[in-house]
């Protein structure tokens, strides 16, 4: 009798214990997204990320982001922020996304047109510093810092002398490349396409000159050089959604913009896709619908 009750006390006490780590493994995913559990919690924090993509993206929360954006256009605000002391004007948001998408395409060679104070392109090579230290680190090997693998190619009509001063001094100025011209010129368009052939994964960031009949030239001239799977990500389509006559000195707007360019550029061409998952992630975005994938 004894040995019988002594079992049921043992599985008693073996099923609260069970039951007490599930409950804490599940508070913890609701509070405070752990994801160090096993594999079946880390798939439902990934569901629980989903649905609430999903719930953010309705009317009234754009509509909500929308003010807020032109609201905070209006003082610059996105002037703000720098990347390792290089001005980047950008959302933080954005800059996020855009280390999401690194980190996930993992490319040797990201293009980009328009490169102001020069934080994005530091933010750019920063990250690509940071893929082959881990793949170092993985396959054990030594890394030589001034001999990188991964480049970033800028291209801009005109450099400030103190920007190409404080890139070239750069711990990351052998990982960038520059040239100085405008992004549709011939000239400057075959350069590209000859230097991106030693490359096997290109991406490209669209960010130069806003107004809609730069950037569709820009999107014939260089959304060829981005690999199946990569991304063209075109800056400040945003333009578009806000009220009328907001860039009007600036020569783009509401049917001039970016997002402009966009719309004509994937009526004839179907290679490409606008990835709504991240901007529906973000809210807060320059890109909006400008996070083009490339499908095909």
């Amino acid at each position: 009798m004894w040995v019988f009750v002594g079992f049921h006390v043992i599985v008693y006490f073996y099923n609260v214990v069970i039951i007490s780590k599930l409950y804490y493994n599940l508070l913890q995913l609701n509070f405070y997204g752990n994801i160090d559990m096993d594999e079946r919690i880390y798939k439902k924090y990934h569901e629980n990320y989903e649905k609430r993509i999903d719930i953010q993206n309705n009317e009234n929360m754009w509509q909500k982001t929308f003010d807020w954006m032109f609201d905070k256009s209006m003082w610059k605000y996105q002037y703000n922020f720098d990347w390792c002391n290089f001005a980047i004007v950008q959302y933080p948001q954005d800059i996020i996304a855009f280390e999401e998408l690194i980190y996930t395409v993992k490319p040797d060679l990201i293009i980009e047109t328009g490169i102001s104070q020069g934080g994005s392109l530091i933010f750019s090579a920063s990250m690509l510093a940071m893929l082959e230290y881990e793949e170092a680190f993985e396959n054990n090997e030594l890394l030589d810092p001034k001999n990188p693998r991964r480049m970033v190619l800028g291209v801009d009509i005109k450099l400030e002398s103190h920007t190409k001063k404080a890139l070239s001094e750069s711990c990351h100025s052998n990982r960038i490349k520059i040239l100085e011209g405008s992004s549709v010129d011939a000239s400057i368009i075959k350069n590209v396409h000859e230097y991106s052939k030693t490359f096997n994964k290109v991406m490209v960031f669209l960010d130069s000159h806003h107004r809609a009949t730069h950037v569709i030239e820009e999107l014939n001239n260089y959304a060829s050089i981005v690999s199946l799977g990569s991304y063209c990500v075109v800056g400040d389509t945003i333009t578009e959604y806000m009220p009328q006559g907001s860039y009007i000195s600036r020569g783009w707007g509401k049917g001039k913009s970016p997002k402009t360019a966009i719309d004509i550029f994937l009526k004839e061409n179907d290679s490409f896709e606008i990835d709504t998952k991240i901007q529906n992630k973000l809210l807060i975005t320059s890109c909006l619908n400008g996070f083009l994938k490339r499908i095909k």
